[in-house]
């Protein structure tokens, strides 16, 4: 492996648990927003990078004696948890991270409802109109001494 290679295997398993793309960008912090998600993909599918990254899993593996399989065994309890202990933000976040695991859920997967904005293309005197109207609907309210609210 190259030394960049090294480096980004090492962003990527490090503290951060940085994606693949946040792992480049640390790698390389000149690279050009346009090519880090290409370059990311051919890192992580280079034979000698997956191989580390594969390698450095088993070793944390071995020793903490936690591996994907107990952590989803985990997930799958604490999701069917039901009972005076048991909570719904917990069950819906342990079906959540096990449907990431397994390949079933994409955080960035097209959604029906959810339509993308490319901010970049408004104008000026557009994107200085859509602050102000944003502002107007999340500025905090304050209550004056006579109890009455009072836009910020």
């Amino acid at each position: 492996m190259t030394p960049k290679q090294k480096q980004f295997v090492e962003a990527y398993l490090g503290e951060a648990n940085l994606s693949a793309n946040a792992a480049y960008r640390k790698v390389f912090p000149k690279a050009k927003p346009e090519s880090v998600e290409a370059n990311s993909y051919r890192m992580m599918a280079d034979d000698g990078v997956k191989a580390a990254i594969d390698g450095a899993i088993k070793k944390r593996e071995a020793e903490s004696g936690i591996t994907a399989a107990w952590v989803l065994k985990r997930l799958k309890l604490e999701a069917e948890r039901e009972g005076p202990d048991a909570s719904h933000a917990a069950r819906v976040s342990a079906t959540g991270l096990a449907m990431k695991h397994l390949g079933m859920l994409k955080e960035d997967a097209p959604h029906p409802d959810r339509h993308t904005y490319d901010f970049d293309r408004l104008t000026p005197d557009q994107q200085t109109a859509l602050l102000a109207a944003l502002r107007s609907l999340f500025a905090p309210r304050l209550v004056g001494t006579d109890g009455a609210a009072a836009s910020a």
